[in-house]
């Protein structure tokens, strides 16, 4: 399998063939309409430095002193996860795609949390969107794919929150990827018949 992610334009190759990402995909579950002009940048600007943050503390190779100000708050709840749960990491943001399913992403992390292997993505919403079980599914049939996990990972969203704290949510639904499937069904259906499938 050969996979290539385009950071700058956020698009994936698969085997030389464009496939679409998961939060692309998804994107059009989210209503953006009421967050203030400006903010969702500056929201993807926190969660972008976080997950970089993250990944370097995880390699070893952070300097505490280079964290933003904003972004240290929630640092303090993922150190305060890693230190609660014991969490032993076993890749971090891994780009991953099914050849099944032709679609990709980019899993924020994999791991073992109580001896169970488990599948986590990272947020800093203060509420969780119904939508991120549909992501957590999706990422986690394509690590299964790979094999990068096995079939009995659980999923999680984990919710970094500015004072230091966290919530981790787990995701039961079986229905989960098949309702996924139905996005991207309707995803592709839309880009052969040249109907925007990009978000406002």
């Amino acid at each position: 399998m050969n996979l290539q992610l385009d950071t700058a334009a956020h698009r994936y190759r698969l085997d030389g063939a464009e496939v679409p990402g998961v939060t692309r995909v998804l994107g059009s579950l989210y209503d953006v309409s009421t967050i203030r002009n400006g903010g969702l940048q500056h929201k993807r600007e926190i969660g972008e430095a976080l997950h970089l943050a993250i990944d370097l503390d995880l390699k070893g190779d952070l300097e505490l002193d280079s964290l933003d100000l904003e972004v240290v708050g929630y640092f303090d709840g993922w150190l305060r996860f890693r230190r609660e749960t014991g969490f032993e990491c076993l890749f971090s943001e891994k780009q991953v795609a099914s050849k099944k399913y032709r679609y990709a992403g980019t899993l924020d992390l994999a791991g073992r949390i109580d001896g169970v292997e488990a599948v986590i993505d990272g947020k800093t919403t203060a509420a969780l969107h119904p939508a991120v079980a549909l992501q957590t599914a999706a990422y986690h049939n394509a690590a299964c794919e790979m094999g990068l996990v096995r079939t009995t990972a659980r999923r999680y969203a984990l919710r970094l929150r500015p004072d230091g704290t966290y919530v981790l949510d787990q995701h039961k639904d079986r229905a989960d990827f098949f309702v996924f499937l139905s996005c991207l069904s309707l995803h592709n259906w839309r880009a052969r018949h040249g109907i925007p499938t990009e978000t406002p």
